[in-house]
């Protein structure tokens, strides 16, 4: 008789490349239609008092500031599986055709010349491997990026002076207003790269991380010397990670010994259609080697399929197959067909389960079950 030889190896997974895109929704009409039946001083006091801006952050002629901080974007770290180096890249929009901005223009025109600036006190990354890449932490590197959306796409890494953008702001008042569809860096991303590699179960972002502010002003023409407001139109969060970094495990099992089982010499006759005569058991032990870890582990059964049931591996003889069973150790046994899984799990780095093999034959096959037969399959240990 040939021995049935099943082989174990660890399977990781891949982080994706994940693409989020963030709206934000402000409707500011009835704030701007009460605002046009004061004067500029009390408006002025309005926008002091009410929204509750220090007067010397925005009071500052040809300049724009968001109100309060309505047009903060948040950008979240998709759970996943943060394997190092890989990255991805999280897009994000402002508004939908705009968002709200207070202004104070006295440019002399209604539709003066738009200038972008944006800072960030995040260090720099030396490496040259990452040009242009703000350190977070010592697990995150981040490129940002603020898109102008005018007549043609500029890009604009993080950080920048102020500059012109090429184009004219939509329709303004002389005076101090609101504009409730500013449409200039309406839209950007965050490049985001993992370096190192953190401890299992650790977050690699424990709180929020300002990483930019976006900052407008307004001059009469494309060359004016303009301003600049410490308000900003926005700003760019980072949010904390919620997940930690998944547990990583490498598994052995059974000190990496090829599990073999042997059924000796049967009788044609004694061979079931269910697999219960003949019982051959086998204990998986298998052990995380990166530590005292608790996690849930999968085991798939890789194997061809027998001629008569995909319930039960294929052997070298059509009319003969193989029944796997597991969980014994619960006392919830059940077939473990080829192609499926079952589950495990290892407490303090370590686990176990009993399976089973048993022949099984077609139904009405006795004389073609003669003679020596083979089979073999692979059990992958899998963990999250």
């Amino acid at each position: 008789m040939s021995n049935n030889i099943f082989r174990f190896f660890h399977s990781p997974k891949w982080g994706n490349i994940i693409e989020h895109w963030i709206e934000s929704f402000q409707h500011v009409q009835k704030t701007c239609t009460s605002m046009r039946k004061i004067g500029a001083i009390t408006l002025l006091s309005f926008i002091l008092f009410t929204v509750g801006q220090p007067a010397h952050a925005n009071n500052i002629e040809n300049t724009f500031w968001d109100l309060n901080g309505q047009n903060d974007v948040y950008l979240d770290i998709p759970p996943g599986d943060y394997r190092y180096p890989n990255g991805f890249v999280i897009n994000y929009r402002v508004g939908v055709g705009g968002f709200p901005l207070a202004y104070y223009n006295t440019t002399g025109i209604t539709n003066p010349f738009v200038y972008l600036a944006a800072h960030t006190d995040l260090p720099q990354v030396t490496d040259r491997a990452y040009s242009l890449f703000l350190r977070v932490n010592n697990h995150i590197y981040a490129q940002v990026g603020i898109m102008d959306s005018g007549s043609t796409l500029v890009r604009m890494v993080v950080p920048f002076n102020m500059r012109s953008a090429n184009r004219r702001s939509p329709e303004l008042i002389l005076g101090i207003s609101v504009i409730p569809n500013f449409n200039a860096a309406t839209q950007g991303f965050v490049d985001l790269r993992f370096i190192g590699q953190p401890q299992a179960g650790e977050s690699i972002l424990q709180e929020d991380v300002l990483l930019a502010t976006v900052h407008s002003s307004m001059g009469k023409t494309a060359a004016s010397r303009v301003s600049e407001n410490p308000t900003p139109i926005y700003r760019i969060f980072l949010r904390k990670m919620q997940n930690p970094v998944p547990l990583e495990c490498n598994i052995t099992v059974n000190d990496q010994e090829q599990l073999n089982v042997d059924f000796g010499d049967i009788k044609s006759e004694n061979i079931t259609t269910d697999g219960t005569s003949h019982i051959e058991t086998r204990r998986l032990n298998y052990e995380c080697n990166s530590g005292n870890k608790d996690l849930p582990v999968k085991i798939s059964l890789i194997a061809g399929n027998s001629s008569f049931s995909n319930n039960f591996i294929a052997t070298s003889t059509p009319d003969l197959g193989i029944v796997m069973k597991s969980g014994y150790d619960s006392g919830a046994i059940k077939v473990i067909p080829p192609n499926s899984s079952f589950n495990g799990r290892v407490i303090n780095g370590r686990g176990s389960d009993t399976i089973s093999f048993a022949l099984v034959k077609k139904p009405g096959a006795t004389a073609s079950l003669a003679g020596n037969f083979s089979a073999n399959g692979v059990l992958i240990i899998q963990t999250p």
